[in-house]
């Protein structure tokens, strides 16, 4: 009886594994007719045995040789494609190839020109819902339905988003922002965590702008605020606790979340960081802050006037460089719904046939070093530094002088190269609201404020003293946490403690 069971369910594997198999090879004969590189992944992006183990099999898979592993093993890791950036592109030799695995083939592109053209082919290039159903916490949202139900949703939304809010925003974010610099210099001017303060900042603004629901500063510590009478968890930790634990509600059953015995299932700001590593650019945007103020009397001012006018200068330019380094998102998913042509950017025409999910890598299109130009730095001082995106930190690119436009477009006339909040029908309905609130919160803060690295006096001691010296180790540090300390959740988070110091303008 036990050798008939054994035999059974070694029938049963073996089924199984060679109908996998077959479907792997399906899958690799269709992926060839895209004439972009093939190669073979054992796993589907979607498989949610990967998703819950991955963390724990990466260390033991990284032991296998290198070609057993590329390009397939950095572009599985789905919490980890930011800090692989462009490596896994050059690695396989091209900007576009493609994963046969036996759930179905993967696109991975950091190309603009496919990107592009993905982005808006809808709609036979449809956003792949599928994959985007953790967002539906609270039930369907306009990230995660299509058609119809996608077009209701959309106009709800643009609706909210429209132009007249602008100045509703400009004003809301202007004085939130002078009330958190007043609490951080009564605090004593050091900001351990950027994000703590950055993000509900933008909860504020978010909070009276569209439920005109005001909050301030006056009851937060460094932890939340307490949870009113009758409540578990307080407005504001709510929002951010669903946020955080996105990944987790999307692969444990809605009936576990509450029983099982861990305390992440039951609680279901790099821009002034990077200034404080680069003083200089600070002290550019105060200088078109100061040029602004002098040329434009108060009663001219606007909020069209001023943030056009920002963004055409060093501020605008050093948000893009941030959103360029630490874009929004790591990747779109795309799913092809009815065969299309695209064409690379060397003019070849490749076809994608139907039910091809296709991923357009941000991360890897805003780090190709082919198209955005790095800094001189020595391989050997790279790799010192954890080989920190921070390292090519450079916003003269998106002035008159740099190689691409203001929009993020080549001068020589291609697709977008920069295109952070998506592109076509489902790009970013919020994206002027976020630029606007990112502008007048910088604006506002660097007109008479400025950020500086915290050196500690142990550091100073370690360089005999030496303040140049020590000023530049804690920069070195502070690069290598803007790669380290950096995670994705829905979006990237520096969540390392990296502490600034806010004081009051000199000059």
């Amino acid at each position: 009886m036990v050798n008939l069971i054994v035999s059974s369910l070694l029938g049963l594997v073996t089924i199984g594994l060679s109908s996998k198999m077959l479907s792997w090879r399906k899958a690799y004969i269709v992926a060839k007719s895209t004439k972009f590189p093939v190669f073979s992944s054992p796993v589907h992006l979607t498989d949610i045995w990967w998703l819950t183990l991955y963390t724990l099999l990466v260390p033991f898979l990284n032991l296998l040789p290198k070609h057993w592993k590329t390009p397939w093993l950095p572009m599985a890791q789905v919490w980890n494609i930011w800090k692989f950036g462009h490596k896994p592109f050059q690695e396989a030799g091209t900007d576009t190839f493609v994963l046969a695995t036996p759930q179905g083939n993967l696109l991975w592109t950091c190309d603009p020109s496919v990107c592009s053209q993905l982005g808006t082919q809808h709609p036979k290039s449809q956003i792949a819902v599928n994959m985007l159903k953790f967002f539906e916490v609270y039930g369907p949202t306009v990230g995660s339905v299509e058609g119809d139900e996608w077009k209701s949703h959309r106009r709800v939304i643009v609706s909210g988003f429209n132009p007249s809010t602008n100045a509703a925003v400009w004003k809301e974010t202007t004085q939130q922002t002078s009330a958190l610099v007043d609490r951080w210099l009564e605090q004593g001017s050091i900001v351990p965590v950027m994000k703590h303060w950055t993000s509900r900042l933008a909860l504020h603004v978010i909070s009276a702008v569209f439920f005109r629901k005001s909050l301030d500063w006056d009851e937060y510590t460094r932890d939340f605020e307490p949870a009113p009478p009758g409540h578990q968890l307080s407005y504001e930790q709510a929002l951010f606790t669903v946020l955080a634990r996105l990944g987790i509600l999307y692969v444990t059953p809605r009936a576990l979340l509450g029983i099982l015995p861990m305390k992440c299932f039951r609680e279901a700001p790099k821009t002034k960081s990077i200034l404080a590593v680069y003083p200089e650019y600070q002290r550019k945007i105060q200088g078109d802050l100061d040029r602004q103020q002098n040329e434009s009397p108060q009663e001219e001012r606007s909020v069209e006037r001023e943030y056009q006018t920002f963004q055409n200068g060093w501020l605008g330019a050093v948000l893009k460089e941030v959103l360029r380094l630490y874009c929004v998102v790591q990747f779109i998913p795309r799913v092809i719904v009815a065969p299309i042509n695209v064409v690379d950017s060397k003019g070849e025409t490749h076809a994608i046939p139907e039910k091809t999910l296709c991923l357009l890598n941000f991360s890897g299109a805003f780090q190709n070093p082919g198209t955005w130009c790095r800094r001189a730095v020595s391989a050997e001082r790279r790799a010192e530094l954890h080989d920190s995106p921070a390292l090519d930190f450079d916003p003269s690119r998106w002035l008159e002088s740099g190689d691409v436009t203001a929009a993020g477009e080549s001068k020589e006339g291609n697709a977008p190269l920069l295109f952070p909040f998506g592109q076509g029908p489902h790009s970013c309905p919020g994206r002027l609201f976020a630029q606007v609130e990112l502008t007048a919160a910088l604006a506002i803060f660097l007109k008479n404020h400025s950020l500086e690295l915290v050196v500690d006096e142990q550091t100073t001691r370690s360089c005999g003293g030496d303040e140049k010296t020590a000023w530049k180790k804690t920069r070195d540090q502070a690069l290598i946490t803007l790669v380290d300390g950096v995670e994705s959740n829905v979006s990237l988070q520096l969540l390392k403690e990296l502490p600034i110091l806010v004081s009051k303008r000199s000059g």
